[in-house]
């Protein structure tokens, strides 16, 4: 017979609404992408494998969110200064070592004055002052010889001449002008006769060169601070780039002590001069330079390379409120609560939560397992599992909300003197078991009992409550007798609080 009705059977077939069809392909071979996408369609829409997995999944992902800790609500920004809300949020879930930023700059600070302060000491200086030195004496003989040969018409005199009181009237006149070097009575006769006087400007360059050879800096002090002793870097060369490693390599420790200041210096030059030097002091004293100038580029780099390294942490155990509601809010507590906002943010959503996720996919296995195996009157294996399954979830919502509120209570109204883990002892670890006892039967109770305790350890990291949880399914379990029993419920409640107890 030739109908619509009887298109798609064939003799011996199952109805076409039985059978998956294979989708066709303009090629010989489908292609992996539409194969995949058959599979995938047949498995989730036609078979009821498909819709277990469906289910697996999705108590799995339900499962592994609420014994993540992953936070309910965002926890809140703060800034330098602001007033702490008193919230579970200020809590940490797990162990925080913070660094403190006030205090890792205070001890740096500390151990920075405990480094010696680098001081430059320029080398050339001796050899610049010598030369200026012997510029000011020759720039002063030329110009006595020509105020010389514009008086006497000639530019040498006879030493007679240089005795003569037209002679001493002349050096008088001229010393009453400004000139680089005072001109004295015998420097005169010396220059006037032709000499050039190297004599006087040899004694003078090595006393100058005694002093250039001490350690001279300014009058004022260039560090806040007075060390006991520096860092003393010589130096060839002003445009030599300088580094630490130069410092290492040629650097000297000098006490401080022996840096003379430029007044001093310019004292100890005055007090080695004999008597008929003495008219030369000022010009003297006047070439004397600083020699040794702090450098605080290289010594802040010096400091921070052997600082940088010490920091001062602050540890918060888990669970330890971070911060009390009204308080203020330090830079030491805003690198703790920083520090937490990353750690509840990032940590749970990578491994730790694909980690969870496939734990919850292998406890639901175990549990589907041992429901195939479990008759309940006419109740099918994936019936049975369903509800034992979505009884786990919902007790985990539970024990979720129990921990919350155990955190409020401990902490906003009891501050530090109680932990929320002794409130976390009054959450109903037997509300599963009980469920399932009451709807199906003791045996698929007792396994949602213990995978509900091996869940509690997941989410609180106590194993303490998770012998609590396992303890209070067990007596619900065999305590609950039959249903039809009156009062039954509250006789388990009562048992259940004197066995955990």
């Amino acid at each position: 017979m030739s109908g619509s009705g009887r298109r798609g059977r064939r003799c011996g077939a199952p109805p076409c609404e039985d059978r998956i069809m294979e989708p066709k392909s303009e090629g010989k071979f489908l292609s992996l992408r539409q194969r995949v996408r058959h599979k995938v369609k047949s498995l989730t829409l036609r078979s009821p494998r498909g819709w277990l997995v469906v289910e697996f999944i999705l108590l799995a992902v339900l499962a592994a969110f609420l014994v993540s800790r992953l936070p309910l609500r965002n926890l809140p920004e703060y800034a330098v200064g602001d007033t702490a809300r008193m919230e579970t949020r200020n809590i940490t879930p797990v162990e925080l070592i913070v660094i403190d930023p006030e205090r890792t700059e205070r001890l740096r600070q500390e151990e920075a004055q405990r480094i010696p302060p680098v001081f430059l000491y320029d080398q050339s200086l001796e050899r610049e002052v010598d030369t200026n030195l012997r510029s000011g004496f020759e720039q002063t003989r030329q110009e006595f010889l020509g105020a010389l040969e514009a008086t006497f018409k000639r530019r040498q005199l006879s030493a007679r001449e240089t005795t003569s009181s037209r002679f001493r009237q002349f050096v008088l006149s001229l010393q009453t002008r400004k000139t680089p070097v005072p001109v004295t009575m015998m420097l005169a006769q010396t220059w006037a006769q032709g000499e050039p006087g190297k004599d006087i400007q040899t004694r003078l360059s090595s006393k100058l060169g005694s002093i250039m050879r001490l350690y001279i800096r300014s009058d004022d002090p260039p560090v806040a601070e007075t060390p006991q002793v520096v860092r003393l870097l010589p130096l060839m060369d002003q445009d030599v780039s300088l580094s630490p490693e130069m410092l290492e390599q040629r650097g000297r420790t000098v006490d401080w002590g022996s840096i003379f200041i430029l007044t001093d210096a310019r004292l100890e030059l005055r007090k080695s001069l004999t008597p008929e030097e003495l008219p030369y002091s000022d010009f003297l004293t006047g070439l004397v330079k600083v020699n040794v100038l702090y450098d605080e580029e290289l010594t802040h780099q010096i400091r921070s390379q052997r600082t940088d390294q010490i920091t001062a942490t602050t540890r918060y155990a888990p669970r330890q409120l971070i911060v009390e509601r009204g308080e203020t809010i330090t830079p030491r507590l805003k690198a703790a609560l920083d520090q937490l906002r990353a750690q509840t943010v990032g940590k749970p959503s990578g491994l730790r939560l694909a980690g969870l996720f496939i734990i919850s996919l292998v406890l639901f296995f175990a549990l589907w397992r041992f429901a195939h195996r479990t008759r309940v009157y006419s109740l099918s294996p994936v019936k049975v599992f369903s509800l034992a399954g979505f009884a786990v979830v919902f007790q985990l919502a539970v024990s979720r909300v129990g921990v919350e509120v155990a955190d409020i209570i401990g902490y906003r109204f009891f501050g530090d003197i109680d932990s929320p883990l002794a409130y976390q002892y009054a959450i109903p670890f037997a509300t599963a078991a009980l469920l399932t006892v009451l709807l199906l039967e003791s045996r698929i109770a007792v396994c949602v009992g213990l995978l509900v305790s091996l869940f509690t350890v997941l989410l609180t990291e106590e194993a303490g409550l998770s012998l609590y949880a396992a303890v209070s399914g067990l007596i619900g379990v065999y305590g609950v007798g039959r249903y039809q029993q009156r009062g039954a419920i509250t006789r388990v409640g009562i048992m259940i609080s004197v066995g955990n107890a």
